[in-house]
């Protein structure tokens, strides 16, 4: 009984001396915050046009100003936010009036609610926008003058919209997927669905995205980009190269 007793008790020293696995805690680095905004943007497509975009925000990253050119064309929009709660928007196309917006912000001053009317004040549409509790557009409603009504859902994963599927008058007309570089962080404050660029429609998607793909309910295939996205020192976008690869454009 005695060599047994040192026997185990051997066996338990050994046992409290073995080294431990103990795994290195994970280090989540956390985002970067992005103090600078947008100021200009330049579009050159594979056919040789371009466009020119200009944007102004004000110190809650809401558009001030916007200024689209293209051969042909100048588009604008000016905004008002004197009024608590509201954002009014006039749209011009070569210096002639189109279209006007009428939009309520919530507590957030998210954009909840938007009419559009045409220069002469006809309905254009009406627009709604749900938000989930971290700030992402998670459903948005369009009804036009004819009644017609439109509507999204994205479904939002670790701060990216993953899935987004479109509605034309309760059917189903097409899904999207969409995939993201996670090495890299959104600097653009523009989320997918918003009207305009700008803090006004919510949190946009965390990390930078490299496809997007549309698939109808018959399965078929209808658009598939991808993206290439290069960073300036700070992180910022600097260069996206936009690829499609059903046209190979």
């Amino acid at each position: 009984m005695k060599k047994l007793c040192i026997a185990v008790t051997a066996i338990m020293i050994m046992a409290s001396c073995k080294k431990e696995n103990v795994n290195a805690p994970v280090v989540i680095e956390p985002a970067p915050v992005f103090d600078k905004q947008l100021k200009t943007e330049s579009v050159t497509y594979s056919d040789g046009s371009y466009e020119l975009m200009n944007y102004s925000f004000d110190a809650k990253g809401r558009m001030t100003s916007f200024k689209k050119e293209y051969p042909g064309t100048v588009g604008t929009k000016a905004f008002d936010y004197s009024t608590p709660g509201k954002i009014i928007v006039k749209q011009t196309y070569n210096s002639t009036p189109t279209l006007n917006y009428d939009c309520t912000e919530n507590s957030k001053e998210y954009i909840t609610d938007m009419t559009i009317r045409l220069a002469n004040g006809s309905l254009y549409q009406s627009e709604k926008f749900t938000y989930d509790a971290n700030g992402h557009i998670i459903r948005k409603e369009m009804t036009n003058a004819a009644g017609d009504i439109r509507h999204f859902e994205t479904k939002v994963e670790n701060g990216n919209i993953t899935e987004f599927k479109f509605y034309e008058n309760g059917l189903l007309n097409y899904s999207a997927t969409l995939t993201y570089d996670l090495t890299k962080y959104n600097s653009l404050i523009s989320p997918i669905g918003s009207n305009w660029e700008g803090s006004s429609f919510g949190k946009p998607s965390k990390n930078l995205m490299t496809s997007y793909k549309i698939t109808r309910p018959d399965g078929a295939v209808s658009l598939h980009m991808q993206y290439t996205n290069q960073l300036d020192a700070a992180g910022y976008l600097a260069k996206r190269i936009s690829t499609d690869i059903l046209e190979n454009k």
